[in-house]
């Protein structure tokens, strides 16, 4: 059990790298699916998608607030450590991250299974 989930992790994030240097969206269920945003009609971002060590940034995302009772994000680094994670209530949540320069993925997991990702850099 323990070594599927880190397969599957391993497997998001892999995934997650590849489309945070896509110049297209990509949103991914619990099946480990994949569609293009074009299909689908939510989104996930970070505003500004580059900021320095305390600065705040904010995530937003275009997911209806009542489907995002239960919703999390995360936020990891390129070893897949997760730095940072809360429940996402609202439609935007603003934060600092005090980690070390590099680049961050944000991943937006629904409680319905589906995922969105955007990327963040930390100078």
């Amino acid at each position: 059990m323990k070594q599927n989930l880190h397969v599957n992790l391993f497997k998001s994030l892999l995934f997650a790298l590849l489309m945070a240097f896509s110049t297209v969206s990509y949103a991914q269920d619990s099946n480990n699916e994949t569609s293009s945003l074009e299909e689908e009609e939510y989104d996930v971002i970070v505003v500004p998608t580059t900021v320095y060590r305390g600065t705040p940034f904010t995530i937003i995302t275009t997911v209806p607030e009542e489907q995002l009772v239960g919703a999390e994000f995360l936020i990891s680094n390129m070893n897949g450590k997760v730095v940072a994670q809360e429940l996402m209530e609202t439609d935007h949540y603003t934060m600092e991250l005090n980690e070390s320069a590099g680049i961050y993925m944000v991943a937006l997991r629904l409680k319905t299974g589906k995922a969105y990702f955007a990327r963040l850099v930390l100078k």
